[in-house]
């Protein structure tokens, strides 16, 4: 390259550095930020639907809608949200203790170990099960995890209140912002346009295909623990929210000891109303809700749901909920896009 093109290329080669310097620095500005604003936008493209009927009832008054719309998910979303933190906290540390204090009365994950050890030795006479060990320490990590977060209160009321503020410029502009995007990118407008409907579709088939199922049972596992007096309903509907995603096995594993608690230390009543709930009430509404919560989307396998949402959780933190399967999906949804573009460059 001659040095008169070089001296050409100046310019652009400051510009290009100007622009990473202030794409870094932006980024390290807002990334305490960024979870607040994934979720701000996870909601925008779930409750998107909604806002758009609402807003023909309201005559077209955007304002008034994604104001309502805010309001709803501050209500129905995020206030039942902290109310079961806090009663997951409270189960989690009181389960803890118990075990770390060695109390046997009332220690029902003593009385399943037992019971099952005893039957285990019939095979293996060696044999061992400590399951109130392995419980106890998933339950310190538990605890940890939710005593910073919720020490934290302050930064979650702010990290709420930037969400909700995100939420309502989405309702409002979001039409606006994706025109921007559009005309930055350097893709054409019909590749964008389907990027941005792989990015919907990723996000409502794990919202309402996944998640929204998951939290379903773990709720009625709940229940079904409360109604037939199992302890701690709270913690192993919150637990049996996540085994839901384990292909093949699902809310079953958190059940079936329960079940086996009641027939030791309860009634065969109780231990037979548990696994007829669990049976025909939990395990029959995966096959119910699929269909009316997962119309259209991105199908994600079973095991590549659950190891993104534990991937995500490792690494994103709890928001890795939603992040770790969304990005899983959105990535295999590019993927198929992928030989589109590479064929009309």
């Amino acid at each position: 390259m001659s040095p008169h093109n070089m001296l050409q290329r100046v310019p652009t080669i400051f510009f290009m550095i100007l622009l990473a310097a202030a794409a870094v620095l932006s980024f390290l500005i807002l990334r305490p930020y960024l979870g607040a604003l994934f979720m701000a936008l996870v909601f925008y493209i779930t409750l998107k639907p909604a806002y758009y009927f609402l807003l023909k009832i309201f005559g077209g008054r955007e304002n008034l809608t994604s104001l309502l719309l805010v309001a709803a998910v501050l209500i129905a979303i995020l206030a039942p949200l902290v109310i079961f933190g806090f009663a997951l906290f409270d189960d989690a540390t009181s389960l803890y203790f118990k075990l770390a204090d060695g109390v046997e009365r009332d220690n029902y994950i003593a009385n399943i170990s037992a019971f099952v050890e005893k039957y285990l030795r019939v095979f293996v006479p060696e044999a061992t099960l400590d399951v109130g060990g392995y419980i106890k320490n998933t339950l310190a990590l538990m605890v940890s995890h939710l005593g910073a977060f919720f020490s934290s209160l302050a930064e979650l009321m702010i990290g709420s209140a930037i969400m909700l503020f995100a939420l309502f410029f989405l309702f409002r502009d979001g039409q606006k912002f994706k025109k921007e995007i559009f005309g930055l990118s350097p893709l054409t407008d019909n590749y964008d346009q389907d990027i941005f409907n792989f990015v919907e579709r990723a996000v409502g088939a794990v919202v309402r295909g996944s998640l929204l199922i998951s939290v379903a049972q773990g709720i009625l596992v709940g229940i079904g623990f409360l109604v037939f007096g199992v302890p701690n309903s709270v913690l192993w509907g919150a637990v049996a929210a996540v085994t839901s995603l384990i292909p093949a096995i699902g809310t079953a594993v958190i059940v079936v000891p329960a079940v086996i608690y009641l027939l030791i230390v309860s009634s065969p009543a109780l231990a037979i109303g548990l696994a007829v709930w669990g049976i025909f009430v939990v395990g029959l509404a995966d096959n119910f809700l699929k269909p009316i919560l997962l119309n259209r989307g991105v199908r994600l396998q079973p095991l590549l749901v659950l190891l993104s949402v534990l991937g995500g959780v490792a690494f994103f933190g709890p928001i890795g909920l939603i992040a770790g399967p969304v990005i899983v999906s959105l990535g295999f949804s590019l993927l198929r896009l992928y030989p589109l573009i590479l064929k009309n460059s």
